[in-house]
């Protein structure tokens, strides 16, 4: 039975983002991973289990704590996710490796190209109050759902109080391999936007030029979540299924 990427309970998110943390801080290059994402893993991950530990403590268990634990948590969710999800892709990651740090590697080998010089563009097809259909488009073969020699796009949002001009504080979505995807609106404050970046990963694990923005409201009553309905085969740390 497959088991998921990161584990619902805390208690064996705590182990999981432990050993994930401490393999990868202990050679980044080996991962092909720089030493600033490796120093960012360890550093939400500290941040999550000093939280986790707070609420284990009768005395210290309040609610506000407990809030802080989950935030953390999710915090470390995503980061984990983002970086695991360029390990899992990059042929130059050895399959034991890969496992060795919880990842389940692809299920086939892709010749090593390098990603396109041409970004991808975005665009909101569907800008409904409670999801965003987004379309993914290949600039230089429309007809195709991304370039030859890509193996996914990597996703990231920027949620600000207008449309965002950058990507300086954007948070990981997903990696993707659909040329059209749903996303649940995240969780905003009244008047918010929530802004799309996109990049195309070549099999090396490199990235294309990043696309423009894609923005769209987010409605001040929605409750949002993650990326959307998973379909059978997907995992959490690896790319959806995709139209070559």
């Amino acid at each position: 039975m497959r088991t998921s990427f990161i584990p619902r309970a805390d208690a064996a998110f705590v182990n999981m983002s432990r050993a994930f943390s401490t393999r990868l801080s202990a050679d980044p290059a080996a991962f092909h991973v720089s030493e600033t994402d490796a120093a960012e893993v360890a550093a939400a991950v500290a941040a999550w289990h000093a939280a986790f530990a707070a609420t284990r403590n009768p005395s210290t268990r309040t609610t506000p704590a407990v809030h802080t634990k989950d935030q953390r948590r999710a915090d470390a969710e995503r980061v984990i996710r983002r970086v695991a999800a360029l390990i899992r892709v990059n042929p130059l990651v050895s399959s034991a490796l890969k496992v060795g740090i919880g990842i389940r590697p692809p299920p086939r080998r892709f010749p090593l190209n390098p990603a396109p010089h041409e970004c991808p563009s975005l665009k909101i097809t569907n800008d409904s109050h409670e999801r965003h259909l987004l379309r993914v488009i290949n600039p230089t073969s429309p007809r195709s759902a991304r370039p030859h020699g890509t193996v996914g796009l990597l996703l990231v949002r920027v949620i600000s109080d207008g449309p965002a001009a950058g990507r300086e504080s954007a948070e990981f979505v997903a990696v993707l391999t659909r040329d059209r995807v749903t996303l649940d609106a995240p969780r905003a404050a009244p008047g918010t936007h929530v802004t799309y970046f996109a990049a195309w990963i070549g099999t090396r694990g490199d990235l294309s030029p990043w696309s423009q923005g894609a923005s769209a409201h987010i409605a001040p009553w929605l409750r949002g979540g993650a990326c959307s309905p998973k379909r059978a085969g997907d995992e959490d740390a690896g790319p959806a299924k995709l139209a070559a």
